[in-house]
């Protein structure tokens, strides 16, 4: 059967189309029982069991059939709901009322068609409900009874007509339970039909909702290629405005320094203090950018870190002495305190600018009169911040102090706690940001204690080491080769770091090996200038690293200087020593015994391909005169020169209109002619993983420009000649 509907529902409603099916449905059964109905009598009267006329079957029952049949059409339109609920109590009354004359003409009480009043009480229950099926049942009980009034089996009250209620009682009573049931599949259909719109519904909002995902995915793909494409537009930006910036900012310092020394004596006080004065604001515009860089390679996980031994001592006393002038300016003491100054795998170049930072800060922040202290200590992994054995470096000073109220924000990039145009104290919001970016990339934290106008502590903690303690040294990141480096073989930490400081302090970069293995294997890696040599080491003792040295070929001229608690000269110098020193070691003594066992006096003819003329005559003026340079504007220029000329050492540029300094670094060392030219790339370009990967072993050296400076490009080159000289000396050996 199709979908009940209860009686009188509006037309309007939204199960209009159903109910509508469920109408046509019930006129198109009227239809059928009313037609089976006169079958049945007539096959009754055919044998005698009912005593109606032929023409009183055919006329009762084909009415009833028509008007059923008559209704199909006016339903099918939808006529019928204009009556607004009263079509059906219309036709269930019609069917009582055929009911009821055909019993009366059918035999009355006897009359077969007694239970087709189920039928229509029925048909009631599905249309109207229970409810509807009580008052179709007291409408046929009435008509029941009047049906056999007319008959005349009942006369009036008595008995007979308890007779025809008990009948119509029992009848109902029978199909009371029939009845109930045929309601609860109603209800139950009506909710499921309520369940099945419910669940349309939400499948189409369902499929409207996946419609708008799927829009925005796209949108957020879009979005997020946008994104990359910005990030991409603001690296180029960022390398450009590096080059563009850096170059004449350099060309700025270097000028201005080389007329610091070369004036000397020549302009007066205030002459001199004008060009301090353009030296140091072009120092502090590069440190801008560079910090600039920095943090956006940071953001954008472009940096790398060149993890190293180092001597946190060493690293705090090099930066202090650069900012100690700065220092006195203020009228700010600095002290530094190690108890057991530990050695840590760090980044050196990062390490220093994070010590750099917090210290400046402490110097700029501080009152006049007052100190800065550093104190340097092991933190074990009980007590340190980061549960690992962990190095402390804690800046004190006693100036103006952070309210606490403002800690949130110090770290925050160009974010100073007082940004009006009328502060006190300038800069621009980066330092701090870079120190926590940095103290992050090495596995560390910074933690900040402060109160106003009782100055503040910044403490860095970083792990002593970035792998497990157990192991092998020779694993370590292995140092780039290099004629300033000097292979200091010392297992005891206390004693590297004083040799690692007076080294540093003549210029010296110092590479430890902890054991003899470690030493062989590092002077047969980076070649170094020089070896510092303990007798007393694990592994192969001092003596025996001695003699391997002086015994191989690539090492064998490599000055090795002994330090050792063993006051044995002799021995040591019979073995193929070049000096002896017993320990505590003299710093100045040490420094001249290296000056004349390694010359620094080094020339040669020097090629410079630049498309920037300032950095042509800036590069004359700040090299010794030993050193005859030959100029090139322009990659292809310069490669004509090279071929030509075959200088001892070229200077490239990587950013140059036309052809680049890649493109000219891979045509020279793919040309047999000059296949063999060193060359040091000197450039502003933030240098990424791939720009590294294009010049690997390529060429010699690189020298950012934000470094450069004529001592430190000197030192370059003297580093570079001597190599090659050195490889020159060697073929010629072999052949």
């Amino acid at each position: 059967m199709t979908e009940p509907h209860p009686m009188g529902e509006p037309s309007g409603s939204g199960t209009a189309p159903r109910s509508h099916r469920f109408d046509l449905a019930v006129q198109q059964n009227r239809a059928r029982a009313f037609a089976l109905a006169t079958l049945v009598a007539l096959a009754f009267k055919a044998v005698g069991l009912v005593e109606a006329t032929w023409l009183q079957i055919f006329g009762i029952g084909g009415t009833a059939t028509l008007m059923a049949l008559a209704a199909m059409p006016f339903v099918r339109r939808g006529d019928h709901r204009r009556l607004r609920g009263w079509f059906d109590p219309l036709w269930i009354g019609l069917d009582i009322v055929f009911i009821s004359a055909t019993v009366s003409l059918t035999g009355g009480a006897t009359s077969p068609w007694f239970p087709w009043y189920l039928a229509v009480i029925g048909a009631a229950v599905f249309v109207a409900g229970q409810l509807g099926g009580v008052l179709t049942f007291l409408a046929s009980t009435a008509g029941y009874l009047l049906a056999l009034r007319a008959a005349g089996d009942l006369a009036g009250p008595g008995e007979p007509m308890l007779t025809a209620v008990g009948l119509m009682v029992s009848l109902y009573a029978a199909a009371f339970f029939f009845l109930r049931g045929v309601t609860w599949l109603q209800q139950k259909r009506l909710e499921v039909g309520a369940m099945r719109d419910e669940s349309g519904r939400k499948v189409e909002e369902l499929t409207r909702l996946t419609g708008v995902l799927e829009e925005r995915t796209v949108e957020i793909g879009e979005a997020n290629l946008r994104l990359r494409e910005a990030d991409r537009l603001k690296s180029q930006l960022l390398a450009n405005v590096s080059h563009e910036l850096r170059t004449p900012l350099n060309s700025i310092i270097g000028f201005s320094e080389i007329l610091q020394t070369r004036l000397a004596g020549v302009l007066d006080e205030r002459q001199a203090r004008f060009l301090g004065y353009i030296n140091s604001a072009g120092e502090q515009l590069l440190g801008i950018i560079n910090d600039i860089l920095d943090l956006s390679k940071i953001e954008a996980g472009q940096t790398d870190l060149m993890l190293e031994r180092v001597p946190l001592r060493a690293a705090v006393d090099g930066v202090c002495t650069l900012l100690r002038s700065t220092a006195e300016r203020r009228a700010v003491r600095l002290r530094v305190e190690a108890e057991e100054p530990p050695l840590i795998e760090a980044d050196p170049a990062r390490l220093k600018q994070v010590i750099y930072h917090l210290l400046a800060n402490a110097i700029k922040f501080s009152y006049a009169d007052s100190e800065v202290t550093v104190r340097i200590s092991r933190e074990g992994a009980e007590v340190s911040p980061l549960r690992r054995p962990s190095a402390a470096i804690a800046f004190v000073d006693r100036g103006i102090g952070i309210d606490p109220r403002d800690r949130s924000i110090i770290f925050e990039a160009f974010r100073q706690v007082d940004g009006s145009a009328s502060r006190e104290f300038g800069g621009a919001g980066l330092g701090l940001a870079l120190v926590r970016r940095f103290v992050e990339l090495h596995g560390g934290t910074v933690r900040v204690e402060s109160a106003l106008g009782q100055g503040s502590t910044f403490t860095v903690y970083l792990p002593l080491a970035r792998r497990d303690e157990g192991e092998h040294a020779g694993e370590e990141h292995m140092p780039e080769p290099g004629e300033d480096r000097v292979l200091v073989v010392e297992d005891d930490p206390g004693v590297y770091e004083v040799i690692a400081r007076n080294l540093g302090q003549g210029g010296w970069v110092p590479v430890r090996a902890r054991s003899g293995d470690d030493a062989l294997k590092l002077a047969r890696r980076i070649r170094p200038a020089a070896v510092t040599l303990d007798l007393v080491i694990p592994g192969i003792d001092g003596l025996a690293v001695l003699r391997r040295l002086r015994a191989d070929r690539e090492t064998s001229h490599i000055p090795v200087i002994i330090i050792s608690v063993l006051d044995n000269r002799e021995l040591g110098l019979t073995l193929g020593a070049d000096d002896y020193f017993v320990k505590p070691v003299d710093r100045e003594a040490l420094l001249q015994r290296l000056a004349e066992l390694v010359p620094r006096e080094v020339g040669g003819r020097v090629l410079v391909i630049d498309d920037d003329p300032s950095l042509h005559e800036l590069v004359a003026a700040g090299l010794p005169e030993r050193y005859r340079l030959l100029h090139a504007h322009n990659g292809r220029d310069g490669i004509d020169l090279a071929r030509a000329e075959t200088p001892d050492l070229v200077l490239l540029d990587l950013m140059m209109d036309g052809m680049d300094g890649f493109e000219v670094a891979a045509l020279l060392k793919g040309d047999e002619r000059t296949r063999r030219l060193p060359i040091v790339v000197i450039t502003s370009k933030a240098m990424e993983r791939e720009d590294r990967e294009r010049l690997h072993g390529k060429i010699e050296a690189l020298v950012h420009k934000a470094d450069w400076n004529p001592t430190r490009l000197e030192a370059v080159l003297r580093d570079v000649v001597r190599r090659q000289l050195r490889a020159v000396a060697a073929r010629r050996a072999d052949a």
